[in-house]
């Protein structure tokens, strides 16, 4: 097993039991919720870690204008697509980065297939596209090509069984017609991922208990704030303030602008030519 398995069997069980007993509307509501919490422990973090100062005020404002415009020009399908192919680069090198144990080279032939296949089945589920069929060959052809590029062994291996395990998931859906929201998909892969990044910061903290105790208070705090902060929301209708923080449409905003803003890893990938094809 990689060292990571454990924090990622975890996230599996949130992504079944949330699709398993969750409505899509709860689904919704949650990832809609801690995923603001997620937002903005990240910005304290690295806030705290010295990764965000002054500087990068004015090109965050100016950023934050434009996505923030989006709604007037894009329609939320639009939006919508744009969201899932952010998040969904954003998840799957993000996992194929950490169950290969931080490797300098991340494989291309592990995430590609999810990506892909993650956003053909948001696309075909909730707007009025379809190119799933031509992602599940392109995926197929480069799990095929990567197989015998590195020997079908290396199929066995388990961070290459988990993350075609999400490719197979989505291509069956698909193929056989399998009613569901893709919104609930894609908020289960979401919830997958803020549980994700709470276990890996667990375990990195848990050498040392006094950080890892400020890490719990500081995540226990900002989510109640968030969840108390929707109540609220709820009690004052839709033509209040929080619909920008809260509405659908809005969170979308919210998340691409985190996504773009948390990618340094993946765009330092690109350039430093880190990327390997398997």
């Amino acid at each position: 097993m990689t060292a990571f398995s454990s924090q990622q069997v975890l996230a599996l069980l949130v992504g079944i039991l949330s699709l398993g007993f969750l409505s899509p509307i709860l689904i919704l509501v949650a990832y809609i919720v801690l995923g603001h919490a997620h937002f903005l422990l990240a910005y304290y973090y690295k806030f705290k870690a010295g990764k965000i100062n002054k500087k990068h005020l004015l090109p965050y404002l100016l950023l934050a204008v434009f996505v923030f415009s989006l709604p007037t020009f894009l329609s939320m399908e639009s939006i919508l697509l744009i969201i899932a192919i952010l998040f969904g680069t954003h998840f799957f090198f993000d996992e194929a980065r950490l169950l290969e144990g931080e490797v300098e080279k991340v494989s291309l032939s592990l995430s590609v297939p999810a990506i892909i296949t993650f956003v053909g089945l948001v696309a075909y589920t909730e707007t009025s596209y379809d190119f799933m069929l031509p992602a599940i060959l392109v995926s197929v052809a480069i799990i095929v090509w990567s197989l015998a590029s590195t020997g079908i062994k290396n199929l066995f291996l388990p961070h290459v069984l988990y993350l075609n395990l999400f490719t197979l998931l989505f291509s069956l859906i698909y193929i056989f017609g399998i009613e569901i929201s893709g919104e609930a998909v894609f908020g289960s892969i979401i919830l997958m991922h803020i549980t994700t990044w709470y276990v890996f910061y667990y375990k990195k903290l848990k050498s040392a208990p006094k950080r890892l105790v400020q890490f719990i208070v500081d995540c226990v705090v900002i989510n109640a704030l968030f969840i108390i902060l929707y109540f609220v929301f709820m009690s004052q209708g839709e033509g209040s303030i929080g619909q920008y923080v809260f509405s659908p449409i809005y969170y979308y905003c919210w998340a691409i602008l985190h996504i773009i803003t948390s990618s340094g890893e993946l765009f330092a990938l690109v350039k430093e030519r880190s990327l390997r094809l398997f």
